[in-house]
């Protein structure tokens, strides 16, 4: 199955503007609240694992690594959003589909992590933000400085800022 591109990018504009979010940093954790989703914080034994969505009880939960940073949670938040909303499974537990991890999560094939990781960069750093931003300013792309000042404004790490610039041809 293909990633669905298009339709993740018109679904994380479409639940910033039902959210009246309109400028960074976004807040994930309010999204996840307003849709009737519980964000619980515990810290996991096992640091690999980043988060869960459990959709069994009448309030869906995401569960996130307290072990993890905060920009790596909010990620985690909004990966886990993404399976909310794109997918039909009951249960995803960190990149696993009531399994463990498999040669195709693992190598990254896996269309619903994909898919789920692509949501994230969506709503965390849409398209239309950054293409604003690079309206009024220059950044050089090798000044470090700039681009964690960047990543500060919209609560991310500078490699995914970096990652996203990439993805989007702004870099």
């Amino acid at each position: 199955m293909r990633v669905r591109r298009k339709h993740i990018r018109d679904l994380a504009t479409k639940i910033l503007l039902n959210h009246g979010i309109t400028a960074p940093s976004v807040d994930v954790e309010r999204i996840a609240r307003d849709e009737g989703i519980k964000v619980v914080r515990e810290y996991a034994n096992d640091r690999s694992i980043s988060g869960f969505l459990d959709r069994r009880s009448a309030v869906p939960i995401i569960g996130v690594n307290r072990h993890h940073l905060e920009n790596r949670q909010r990620f985690t938040i909004a990966h886990e959003l993404g399976h909310h909303f794109l997918h039909s499974e009951s249960l995803y537990f960190d990149d696993r589909v009531l399994r463990f991890r498999d040669a195709e999560s693992s190598e990254g094939i896996n269309t619903d992590e994909m898919e789920a990781n692509l949501f994230a960069a969506e709503l965390l750093m849409p398209k239309e933000f950054l293409e604003d931003y690079f309206s009024n300013h220059i950044l050089d792309i090798n000044d470090d400085e700039a681009i964690e000042d960047l990543a500060k404004e919209y609560k991310v790490s500078p490699q995914s800022l970096m990652y996203r610039l990439n993805y989007l041809d702004l870099a």
